[in-house]
């Protein structure tokens, strides 16, 4: 099998379009009527990106790979405009346009030229590194106020957001379940060992069992989007003092279209990882107040643990396996921090006392219904609150 599987993989690679010269013209200075300028490259696997003056350059690497086909210069051309569209709805100030690579008459190549399309790229504007919102962690300069306004724009996001609903659902989280595990069984060290695989993956499957109405509901309910995806600190940038999402993910309708909570995980996670319980508490607050949806609250456990899963494994890929047995300690049996979980009790209080003043006529009870020892935790799947005898 192993051979079949690496004669494939070579036959895929023999039929992908060749990109040396792309890439040769884009590390040229010259190409942006700027000789002797620094060209600096960045390689993810699935890009790259030039970085010239104040301009950077994303051509998407010609791959095929289960999640992601860049394989052919029309599916390029097809996933460049669509980066376009959906990253404009939280970064129009980064992303500028769509560039063609031609070649011209006399065979070389140029940007836009009336020559045949050779590939696309995406032109942004360039930002520091340093603006990052985990280089700031890091630096220890995020600042309270900048959190909040995040907060305020992933509300705007998921508000605004296209509904989706022929994607998430159970369905849709348990391709999320049977992907990690599948992942996870790619690793022989220790902390990905077949026993605790299993164990993950029964937790998992046993959530999903019981929350499989309450999944479903929600996408039945419209809170199934076209989302960013790819929600992490590694994606927001400050820009003139402001927050701004970059990187939504265009390439995978089953990654961009999914419950606006599991989303949001993806954040409180990178914060609640990093010991930033306090940040992740203030976001899924806000949140939860600009949307009023109490019922996330439920199905948030499986998601954080989803999320951190899948952390866990991308970091296994790259070869950092310390970072990978981390999250993945974190993932079992992942709960929000004790900050977290007190915004969301303050959260369902607020939002239902606030309901109930807009519809007097039906009072509501504030109780989370908490599992036992959980303190100011979260709702058992399925919980919502009690109707009490009207006032």
């Amino acid at each position: 099998m192993a051979c079949r599987n690496t004669a494939r993989q070579s036959w895929i690679e023999s039929k992908m379009d060749d990109q040396s010269a792309v890439v040769a013209f884009l590390s040229d200075p010259d190409s942006y009527g700027r000789r002797g300028a620094a060209v600096e490259r960045m390689d993810t696997h699935i890009s790259h990106i030039f970085l010239v003056g104040s301009r950077a350059y994303k051509l998407k690497r010609a791959v095929a790979l289960p999640f992601v086909d860049f394989s052919t210069l029309a599916l390029r051309e097809r996933f460049c405009r669509k980066e376009l569209e959906v990253n404009r709805r939280t970064a129009p100030e980064l992303y500028l346009g769509l560039r063609a690579i031609t070649r011209e008459a006399d065979g070389r190549l140029a940007f836009d030229g009336s020559g045949e399309a050779l590939d696309w790229v995406v032109e942004m504007m360039r930002f520091e590194q340093a603006g990052l919102f985990d280089h700031l962690v890091a630096a220890g300069k995020l600042q309270r106020t900048q959190v909040e306004q995040l907060a305020e724009m992933v509300a705007e996001l998921h508000r605004s957001a296209e509904i989706t609903d022929n994607y998430g659902g159970v369905a849709g989280m348990r391709q999320v379940v049977d992907g990690n595990e599948a992942s996870f069984r790619r690793f022989l060290f220790h902390p990905f060992a077949p026993e605790k695989i299993d164990a993950l993956s029964r937790q998992c499957r046993d959530w999903l069992r019981r929350l499989e109405p309450l999944l479903e509901e929600r996408r039945r309910g419209g809170k199934v989007k076209r989302c960013h995806g790819d929600l992490h600190l590694g994606n927001i940038c400050l820009i003139d003092e402001k927050p701004v999402l970059f990187d939504a993910i265009e390439f995978n309708e089953e990654f961009a279209c999914i419950d606006q909570g599991y989303d949001l995980a993806f954040l409180l996670m990178d914060f609640d990882r990093r010991n930033l319980g306090e940040f992740s508490a203030l976001v899924l607050s806000r949140c939860l107040s600009a949307s009023g949806d109490i019922e996330v609250l439920a199905a948030l456990p499986l998601f954080l643990s989803l999320r951190a899963a899948i952390r866990a494994h991308v970091a296994a890929a790259m070869g950092n396996q310390a970072e990978a047995r981390g999250y993945l300690a974190r993932r079992r049996g992942w709960s929000p921090s004790a900050a977290c979980r007190a915004a969301a009790s303050r959260a369902w209080r607020a939002i239902w006392l606030r309901k109930s003043a807009l519809a007097p006529a039906r009072w509501w009870c504030a109780r989370t219904c908490c599992a036992s020892g959980s303190g100011a935790s979260l709702p058992r799947p399925g919980c919502r609150p009690k109707p009490m005898a009207k006032t």
